[in-house]
């Protein structure tokens, strides 16, 4: 049998999976408290009043994810692997990085309630409906 390249594998990998991924490091970079790259970059430090927790991500998992998922490059070709499921050589345990993601989003979520949805009741209850969505399917994700 055929198989296609690695490089070729890698894009064509899980589509959910590599959707959360990218999710996962863009919440990361909203998080930073670091000088921006572009000055149109949106951070959660630019809510006024808002003090970001920093980033989740360690620098490992932020160069895993850069190097396999959102750049192509020449790591599948080097390693002859996909970097993405069912490749048993790296494990994104999605469970555990969007765990990471929790704390830092349920923070900002209850400053939007508590500071810029205040006197709006129907925005601050839309914000608290997609924090208990999302703390239902991370509390039941296999």
């Amino acid at each position: 049998m055929n198989q296609a390249p690695a490089f070729i594998q890698l894009r064509r990998g899980q589509p959910w999976e590599r959707h959360h991924l990218i999710c996962i490091r863009d919440l990361d970079d909203f998080f930073a408290t670091t000088n921006k790259k572009f000055e149109n970059d949106l951070r959660a430090q630019d809510f006024i009043g808002y003090k970001s927790p920093g980033n989740f991500l360690t620098d490992e998992e932020k160069n895993k994810i850069h190097k396999w998922i959102v750049h192509l490059t020449y790591e599948g070709i080097w390693t002859g692997t996909t970097g993405v499921a069912p490749d048993r050589n790296l494990d994104w345990n999605l469970k555990e990085l969007l765990g990471k993601t929790t704390p830092q989003a349920f923070h900002f979520m209850d400053y939007l309630i508590r500071v810029h949805y205040k006197d709006c009741s129907e925005q601050a209850e839309q914000v608290q409906n997609i924090k208990k969505g999302f703390e239902h399917r991370i509390t039941n994700m296999k």
